[in-house]
């Protein structure tokens, strides 16, 4: 749907719900997808077992269903709004039975319009105890969804478990195309592939119709966008210089691409920062507009160039050190041959400085050097 120029595709991110067990990553690939940063990665803190006064919330609203947001997408002159909606089964923390849901999941994730006036975006389930503390967007109205992001959990897990999956997804994908809207198939948790839970869902996805394919991995933060961009590509006919890489190809890429902000970064401190006594929290408020900063905190978590500017700044103290332990041992060794001038001349380390510390100890109490100094001012 066009609005002001703005191409508005609205998406649901389905699969098998968890039941309040381990989940196959539907609310991780959204919280990856709207909140990019690593610093804002939350997989524990999606819970689908609450409390009856959760599902009553604006958040929940009582719907099976979260509001994620949206987010921009530009090609060229082409601007797009995505709208993320993610299907779930809540259950109730006291029954752990499903709210009052009148259809069961299946039937409801293959709706394409959804309507749930007042309710409100979701970010994690901390923002249904504390709202205030959020930021606030409602949910339009009414939705008309565009088409379906199918996940499927391709991790190793339990062979009970990857059967249940996989006849849930045999049940669920006959709906999804029967509502005759384009499909997107996401592999899940692929940094613990099994590859045959992938060659399943490369077989599946095939069985009909030769459906996409994404590999991600939220941990890694792989492929992320790619499943939305291809889904705005069927819809649109646009994006189409999209590349669909594999899990290991696009690893690949982007560890060359963290590695080279690494040194860019690094490159970037050595030359900026200069003084030791510095501390990180004095430093960061000068660089935190600075893009490879920006970059490295987005991808690698905020704690990583503060590590980098600790290494440094420790580093350049322990430069000083050793530049005033060379002129110390200069001196001492001045002052040593002055009292005896028979001494090796091979430099002392600063532990023979101690173990013949006594000797200087008793000299200067009964040698006067020439000139206007004694021994402990070389000291």
């Amino acid at each position: 749907m066009a609005k002001n120029n703005v191409t508005v595709i609205s998406l649901s991110v389905v699969g098998k719900p968890s039941a309040g067990g381990v989940g196959i990553g539907k609310s991780s690939l959204c919280n990856r997808l709207m909140r990019r940063d690593v610093d804002n990665f939350t997989p524990e803190k999606h819970k689908s077992t609450i409390s009856q006064t959760d599902f009553v919330s604006p958040v929940i609203n009582q719907d099976h269903f979260l509001y994620w947001g949206s987010i921009n997408l530009q090609d060229e002159d082409a601007l797009f709004s995505i709208q993320i909606l993610e299907h779930t089964e809540f259950t109730e923390d006291s029954t752990l039975r499903p709210f009052n849901a009148i259809q069961n999941y299946i039937k409801r994730c293959s709706q394409l319009k959804l309507n749930s006036p007042g309710k409100m975006k979701y970010i994690n389930c901390d923002q249904i105890a504390i709202p205030d503390e959020f930021e606030k967007e409602q949910c339009p109205n009414k939705i008309n969804i565009d088409g379906f992001i199918f996940v499927f959990d391709v991790s190793l897990m339990k062979i009970a478990e990857q059967e249940s999956q996989k006849k849930y997804a045999e049940r669920l994908l006959p709906v999804l195309v029967a509502a005759k809207k384009p499909i997107l198939f996401v592999a899940t948790k692929c940094d613990n592939l099994d590859r045959d839970s992938l060659n399943y869902l490369m077989q599946l996805a095939t069985k009909k119709k030769a459906y996409q394919i994404v590999e991600t991995s939220m941990v890694k933060g792989i492929n992320i966008e790619t499943p939305f961009i291809l889904m705005v590509n069927q819809i649109t006919k646009k994006f189409s210089h999209i590349k669909n890489l594999s899990y290991l190809d696009a690893l690949i890429i982007n560890e060359q691409v963290i590695n080279e902000m690494i040194i860019l970064f690094q490159k970037y401190i050595d030359q900026e920062i200069t003084n030791f006594r510095l501390k990180v929290a004095q430093i960061i408020p000068n660089i935190k507009s600075n893009p490879i900063f920006v970059r490295i905190s987005r991808e690698c978590g905020s704690q990583k160039p503060r590590s980098m500017i600790s290494q440094h700044l420790r580093k350049l103290r322990e430069e000083v050190e050793q530049v005033k332990s060379e002129e110390f041992l200069e001196r001492f060794m001045l002052a040593l041959k002055s009292c005896l001038p028979n001494v090796p001349s091979d430099k002392y380390t600063i532990d023979q400085c101690i173990q013949v510390s006594w000797l200087i100890i008793i000299l200067e109490n009964i040698i006067t050097l020439k000139g206007v100094t004694r021994i402990s001012l070389y000291l």
